[in-house]
């Protein structure tokens, strides 16, 4: 056996491709982009590696096949929550093999203990929790949406054997769109839709730069500074955020709320890409951008994936939630494009945003663990607060 570090094209193709066999019989399963994954590790694409750094590793069986993968990275502003320094790994893949899966945590561990890192966290994205982010314990039933990864069952066994504890809990909540929501929810709605002061308004292509700023206005006021993983956004980064999502952008789900020519909430949905990508095998040459193409002009994607909905404080507590809910859906299904929505996933320390989710009829279709293992003698291991 051997652990090599990727530092040239070759381990990197090979901590690509060691998914292959591990997913061979799993059809739920969909192999993410290459690209994607690649953009984590290259400082042209990930910020994060401004003054911080990653190091990934793949482990060689006897035979010299390549059978695990793993990635550790740390940077001061991860939005990772301890009294004490914490780094990260993720992108774990490995077959069956535990003598196999400790090499990879070892190489982790010892690495981020040289950097003066207690424990890590894991596993997650070298970035931000809305990809990349967990551990699939449940919902194998389900393909996973776009940027999220497909675990099979025994890596649980793999993360506790080594001593990782689950540190919080992720639940990723879905809804068929056809059945109505709670007639209170639709009477509210009605009391809105019904006031000239409120008014819907899809996202236009034309107008990406004014519903970036209405975006960055709200997200601001409902979250910036309001936890210390939600720091206040500025006009580049929501301007970046709005121009990432263009490329599948359809203008009929994604809706900005408006009340006396102010903006008070967004809900921005787009297709979920890995319906159209499924058959990718982790490629996006010339063929299957053209196939991408044609899937998603002639509607490859019957699901909703949900990223993300805010409120500005004045309006929170009003209802304005659930007529959120109910509008989105309704403009959703008049598309006759979509039948279902699949959100993007609750941490069990946010109960009111669970419970907001639990009214609107949303079921739990998967959970995902992150998990932290500290080395470091003397450091109590405590759950994700409440917030």
């Amino acid at each position: 056996m051997a652990i090599i570090e990727v530092n040239n094209s070759k381990s990197e193709q090979a901590f690509l491709d060691c998914v292959k066999p591990i997913y061979a019989k799993h059809p739920n399963y969909i192999r993410p982009l290459d690209q994607d994954i690649q953009s984590v590790f290259n400082p042209d694409r990930n910020k994060w590696l401004n003054g911080g750094e990653a190091k990934r590793w793949i482990y060689l069986n006897e035979k010299g096949e390549t059978i695990g993968r793993i990635a550790a990275f740390y940077h001061d502003d991860m939005p990772l929550r301890a009294d004490y320094p914490v780094g990260g790994m993720g992108f774990y893949e490995c077959q069956n093999d535990f003598k196999a899966s400790a090499a990879l945590f070892d190489c982790c561990k010892e690495w981020l203990a040289s950097k003066g890192k207690y424990a890590m966290d894991g596993p997650i994205n070298f970035g931000q929790r809305d990809r990349w982010w967990g551990l699939l314990v449940e919902g194998q039933d389900r393909p996973p949406v776009y940027g999220m990864f497909y675990h099979p069952k025994y890596y649980k066994a793999h993360f506790e054997a080594y001593g990782f504890q689950t540190f919080f809990q992720q639940y990723t909540y879905g809804r068929d769109l056809v059945p109505p929501y709670h007639p209170d929810m639709v009477e509210l709605a009605k009391v809105y839709t019904e006031d000239p002061k409120f008014k819907i308004e899809k996202a236009r292509k034309s107008q990406l730069d004014k519903y970036a700023e209405d975006f960055r206005t709200i997200y601001n006021a409902a979250w910036g500074g309001s936890h210390e993983h939600f720091k206040t956004i500025s006009q580049r980064k929501a301007a970046a955020i709005i121009k990432s999502i263009s490329p599948v952008l359809d203008e009929d789900i994604m809706l900005f709320y408006y009340y006396d020519n102010q903006p008070i909430s967004f809900f921005i949905t787009i297709p979920d890409i890995n319906r159209m990508i499924h058959d990718f095998d982790g490629k996006l040459g010339w063929w299957q951008k053209l196939k991408f193409a044609w899937r998603l002009k002639t509607n490859g994607s019957r699901q909703i994936l949900g990223m993300v909905y805010g409120v500005v404080p004045e309006f929170q507590g009003k209802g304005i939630e659930g007529v959120v809910m109910v509008t989105a859906k309704d403009r959703c299904l008049a598309t006759k494009r979509y039948d279902f929505i699949e959100m993007n996933w609750v941490g069990d320390f946010n109960p009111k945003m669970i419970s907001k989710v639990m009214v609107a009829g949303s079921h739990k279709l998967k959970t995902h663990w992150t998990m932290r293992y500290i080395w470091k003698e003397g450091i109590k291991f405590e759950r994700h607060p409440i917030i």
